[in-house]
């Protein structure tokens, strides 16, 4: 209950890695309640970038209204706590029509953001960073790596060996604090007005991977490459924060003429099967999902059935 004696609104939290069915599953679920989606992806929320993000088609989103796309350009900076910010707004004007907010994605920074709150921690010197750059230039980001798993092991469990820019920040925080990041974060977040029902797609990993190939042919059929080319065309560079998404930092490579077109698509494919590893590793300790184990023979209407019978219960 709210100081208003309200009942706080229940989101529906859809999540999974990439190529999970988890789009057209909130569609599913769409159909049968008076939903609207709330699009939890790092990517979808930049405006031109359409393909690559696998972002709803414009006939689903003219059936289902969809939140948080198109929100930001591509040469602009997008964070989880920009995110947050106009998620949870999302929210409450979804909530205020008596509608369902459905929350899909596989970005659980961003999802956590909305739903249990992000910690901004305030403890930042340039000078440190600095330097920490500077020593990841010199010995690798590996060995930046190494450091934080022996100061903040949770953290250095969610965040990839590669993902500079997030490491420095873990080891900012833990230097300059005294505590672990992946602590602060549980203990001085600020949880949203809303309560939760998370739910998840996972794949064997096998089959996940023959599905994200397959989906990489399609991205690529249906013109991939040519959306690449109209966003450098419009003047952004390799250097815009968007351009670093899955798929567009490859074709860039290819465009520029550092790789071959095939060895651009296989590079994708590999990235994007890496990528939603880091997704399930994420995802797997999350206690509050209910998970929905899918194969090729999976009636996914039947798992729309149970999810929009439950939230049923709280529009």
């Amino acid at each position: 209950m709210t100081g208003t004696g309200l009942r706080q609104p229940v989101v529906t939290v859809i999540v999974g890695p990439t190529a999970s069915g988890k789009t057209g599953l909130s569609l599913m679920v769409a159909k049968r309640v008076p939903a609207e989606i709330v699009s939890a992806d790092s990517r979808q929320v930049y405006r031109g970038m359409d393909i690559g993000t696998a972002k709803p088609d414009p006939e689903a989103r003219r059936l289902v209204r969809h939140h948080c796309v198109d929100i930001a350009d591509p040469s602009e900076t997008f964070n989880a706590g920009m995110f947050a910010e106009a998620g949870r707004a999302a929210v409450a004007d979804i909530a205020s029509r008596g509608r369902l907010a459905l929350a899909v994605g596989g970005s659980g920074l961003y999802l956590r953001a909305l739903v249990d709150g992000l910690f901004d921690g305030g403890f930042r010197d340039h000078g440190l960073r600095s330097r920490l750059n500077r020593e990841a230039a010199e010995s690798g980001t590996a060995a930046l790596h190494d450091r934080l798993r022996a100061a903040d092991p949770d953290s250095a469990e969610r965040i990839h060996p590669n993902d500079l820019k997030r490491v420095v920040r873990a080891l900012e925080v833990a230097e300059l604090s005294g505590r672990p990041m992946s602590r602060m974060q549980r203990e001085e977040t600020r949880p949203a007005d809303f309560n939760a029902r998370w739910y998840g797609v996972r794949w064997p990993r096998e089959s996940l991977y023959r599905r994200i190939e397959d989906r990489v042919d399609r991205m690529m059929q249906a013109g991939f490459l040519e959306e690449v080319r109209g966003l450098l065309a419009s003047g952004l560079t390799e250097a815009d924060p968007a351009m670093d998404a899955l798929g567009y930092r490859e074709l860039t490579a290819h465009l520029r003429g550092r790789l071959t077109l095939d060895d651009a698509v296989g590079e994708i494919k590999r990235r994007t099967r890496q990528f939603a590893k880091r997704q399930m590793t994420w995802f797997r300790p999350d206690s509050r999902i209910r998970w929905f184990d899918a194969n090729a023979e999976s009636d996914f209407e039947a798992f729309a059935e149970v999810i929009a019978r439950e939230a049923s219960r709280t529009v």
